[in-house]
């Protein structure tokens, strides 16, 4: 497993086994609807900060993305999360393997179900279920709020921000992850 444990100092969440994650679980959030339609990852991100404790509106992290034309990559996002993460001793990072639902939902496992937060995921929105009758040109970049899981059945739930199909959606992790970016998770870590 990626993760280890160790100690933590007093106020830190300490990183534990993504096996230590109970078997399912589902983090509080706020749902939201992107504002515009190119502010997926501002309002995901929005979203996912909630989770941490850290209310910040969907325009104002577009404006520090410098969120514009197609949307926000995530080497603009990155930054602005982690200045808001960073005095709650956590980290956002990209580049994981998320290949397999598995190595999908043991990302998830631990970031829901160990910190229980939400994270943001890059995901191809053209080929989301719910999506395939949307219209969307071939791979069009899209991020979403994951949020919880159910290990035994292997599903993420997950939080669409495009107001016309989005909302809930509990997904298959293979499914999921075949839709998603490599490395497309902005997977959450506590910092030491």
């Amino acid at each position: 497993m990626p993760y280890e444990p160790v100690s933590a100092p007093r106020g830190r969440p300490a990183l534990q086994k993504a096996a230590a994650a109970p078997g399912s679980y589902t983090a509080k959030i706020i749902g939201q609807y992107q504002s515009k339609n190119n502010w997926c990852v501002p309002t995901s991100s929005s979203i996912s900060l909630r989770t941490l404790g850290i209310k910040v509106s969907q325009a104002t992290l577009a404006k520090k993305m410098k969120t514009a034309g197609p949307g926000t990559t995530a080497r603009q996002a990155l930054p602005v999360l982690n200045a808001y993460a960073k005095p709650k001793h956590l980290a956002y990072r990209t580049g994981d393997d998320i290949s397999t639902g598995t190595k999908l939902l043991t990302k998830v496992r631990y970031d829901a179900g160990v910190l229980h937060r939400a994270t943001v995921l890059g995901v191809w929105a053209d080929d989301l279920p719910w999506n395939t009758k949307q219209g969307f040109p071939n791979h069009t970049g899209h991020a979403i709020v994951v949020y919880g899981y159910n290990a035994s059945k292997k599903t993420i739930t997950v939080w669409d921000p495009w107001k016309a199909t989005g909302g809930k959606h509990t997904i298959s992790a293979a499914k999921l992850s075949a839709v998603s970016q490599k490395g497309g998770m902005f997977v959450i870590n506590p910092t030491l």
